[in-house]
């Protein structure tokens, strides 16, 4: 597991950290939040990291488009005849992990350009892998340019599948915080109770995915929705025996900017009422939530369970969500480790 500590930092590392698990199914914005809690205290990265970063993000490109064909399959959707030409040398170009995106940049933005692409971006981004691919094909130019470093954006909003489990060390002031990021799909999940029973954790971070009440599992694990099948898991944690009772466990309700769009959207609130035909709340971002916390909650017999609202991405909202997540998961240690009532 890959360590870090927060630059100027003078006191020595504790034997001790406080330790946070972050959980949650693939794409729910759990990795990005530990990689914002880096970029907010100063961890800078490494020069395999950039790297890292920089192939990840141009070939995401390929892989996105890769996603969107199949998306137009699925909608009977057709392309232009050119287009349909490209499509194909996608298709060739996926089935090599080597395929140059510099040599066929040209292709994918013709394939960008086309209407047919555009509408499906409109109308089912939420539907991709990487929900915010526009942002990118938007910057293209810059991240194709050569000498090219991410920005804090670009590090945020690239997706990229965590495979296993990683620990961050981050001094976030008074403490030092390990938060560790298991990987959400199913092969993955299958690790996460050897995780929890090997290490001592002061609270547990479950990340959901509220603008997914719609998007199958590409698993295939559950016939129903992400969001569902990430009650369904929740549910499963919650009541775990093996995890104290006394011991925190915090939901993050995340993606709210890309809830908010849908609901705002005659199409996405549409699709809302579909799935919950017994909803009946307001068309606002605020009722959807308590829908989906109350939905959450159903059949959950733990009762230390708290929400906070959350956008992963934007710096401004989750510096103070963490700051009183913080406060709560220190007083929350205090009375596992000494019994002491607040």
């Amino acid at each position: 597991m890959g360590l870090c500590a927060g630059s100027g930092v003078k006191d020595a590392q504790p034997t001790e950290p406080v330790r946070v698990l972050s959980l949650g199914i693939g794409g729910c914005g759990k990795t990005t939040f530990v990689r914002h809690m880096k970029i907010i205290h100063d961890i800078p990265l490494d020069d395999v990291e950039t790297d890292r970063f920089i192939q990840t993000i141009r070939r995401n490109y390929l892989i996105v488009m890769g996603e969107l064909l199949i998306l137009l399959g699925k909608l009977k959707l057709t392309l232009s005849d050119d287009n349909q030409k490209h499509a194909a040398t996608v298709k060739e170009l996926l089935r090599n992990r080597d395929s140059s995106i510099h040599d066929n940049l040209d292709i994918l933005k013709s394939l960008w350009a086309d209407p047919v692409i555009q509408e499906v971006i409109k109308n089912n981004r939420e539907q991709l892998n990487s929900p915010h691919i526009s942002y990118f094909w938007d910057n293209v130019d810059r991240i194709m340019s050569d000498g090219y470093k991410p920005l804090e954006e670009d590090i945020l909003k690239v997706r990229i599948r965590t495979a296993g489990a990683y620990s961050s060390l981050i001094y976030v002031k008074p403490e030092y915080f390990e938060f560790f990021d298991v990987g959400g799909q199913k092969p993955e999940r299958q690790k996460w109770q050897r995780v929890i029973t090997s290490h001592k954790f002061s609270c547990i971070i479950y990340f959901v995915a509220t603008d997914e009440w719609d998007v199958p599992d590409e698993e295939r694990d559950f016939e129903c929705s992400k969001l569902e099948m990430s009650k369904i898991i929740f549910k499963e944690v919650a009541n775990d025996d093996s995890i104290d009772k006394s011991m925190p466990i915090i939901i993050f309700l995340n993606r709210s900017d890309l809830l908010d769009a849908r609901i705002a959207s005659d199409s996405g609130y549409d699709s809302f009422k579909k799935t919950f035909p017994e909803y009946n709340g307001a068309r606002t971002m605020d009722d959807a939530i308590e829908f989906i916390r109350k939905r959450f909650m159903d059949g959950v017999k733990r009762e230390a369970v708290k929400f906070y609202v959350t956008n992963a991405l934007d710096r401004n909202s989750m510096t103070p969500v963490f700051n009183a997540v913080k406060t709560y998961i220190l007083t929350s240690s205090l009375k596992m480790n000494d019994g002491i009532d607040y």
